[in-house]
């Protein structure tokens, strides 16, 4: 449990929330559940459309169904961390300067380290909690699987889902710190949102086309082993890839190229988080 003296941010914000959240419908209170909501919506989605297309119902089509709906929770989930983390981020640090409090801060015995630290917890902390949220749903689906096909062997799966939550975690710290590279350079909380949103496209598309382009025009599986550690949506497809229950063999993804994608983005997370910082220090040195 977070203390005023052990990261007076976080606390600071914590508090605000809680009073804004009194005067909030109780819908709006519960911003841990975003992600699981939609898991379990996806989840109702395939399963109503596997009623509507198929009267008889065997076992073998409901473990297609729950294997569809996991692989696709996963990419969905993906999609949903590059905005919200951004965007998390971005609004930290531009705020305090709308309500100027920001000369306050720095004023403060606070060093820029601690105020950087406290806005990237503040941004990744609620991410991290929806990411672990949804984890046993995604231990639920696969014991589903395991109940539709006794001779289904969880071992492999069990790992996949892992790793995608490593993955989300690393794109958590990854995006959350690029957040916070946005919010010390925007003069308000408009541009901030608006240049997250085109980062978070960069992101979601931009690496895609990237890794596809290299993958065309460039022979040397160098070139396109490096594109594709950028790619999260590659990244993602190499763990299904290597649980031989789900995915299907392919030549060009690396079965455990995901690590190297976990660690760019955790790199370059704590690279953006730095810069960050030095924008902070500057204003305190002036």
């Amino acid at each position: 449990m977070m203390s005023l003296a052990s990261n007076p941010i976080w606390f600071r914000e914590q508090q605000t929330w809680r009073a804004r959240a009194r005067r909030l419908p109780f819908w709006r209170r519960s911003r841990y559940l975003a992600l699981p909501a939609v898991w379990i919506a996806i989840l109702l989605g395939c399963c109503l459309i596997q009623l509507v297309s198929r009267s008889n119902m065997t076992a073998s089509a409901w473990r297609e169904v729950l294997e569809i709906t996991l692989v696709a929770s996963c990419y969905v989930q993906l999609g949903y961390l590059v905005f919200r983390g951004v965007i998390a981020g971005a609004t930290g640090v531009v705020r305090e300067r709308e309500l100027q409090t920001m000369d306050t801060l720095l004023s403060s015995p606070l060093p820029p380290a601690e105020l950087v630290r406290g806005k990237w917890m503040v941004a990744a902390l609620p991410l991290l909690c929806e990411v672990l949220a949804t984890f046993p749903l995604a231990m639920a689906m696969l014991g589903l699987i395991q109940v539709a096909n006794p001779d289904y062997d969880r071992g492999p799966a069990w790992w996949a889902v892992g790793d995608c939550f490593l993955l989300s975690a690393g794109l958590i710290v990854f995006m959350t710190g690029l957040g916070l590279w946005i919010s010390t350079r925007a003069s308000n909380s408009g541009r901030a949102t608006t240049q997250a949103v085109l980062y978070g496209l960069g992101v979601a598309l931009g690496t895609y086309m990237v890794d596809l382009l290299v993958e065309v025009f460039t022979r040397a599986d160098d070139f396109h082993a490096v594109a594709s550690c950028l790619n999260p949506w590659t990244a993602l497809w190499s763990i299904w890839e290597n649980d031989k229950t789900f995915g299907t063999s392919s030549s060009t993804i690396g079965p455990h190229m995901w690590l190297g994608t976990l660690t760019a983005y955790v790199c370059l997370g704590c690279a953006l988080a730095f810069l960050a910082w030095q924008r902070m220090r500057r204003p305190a040195q002036s």
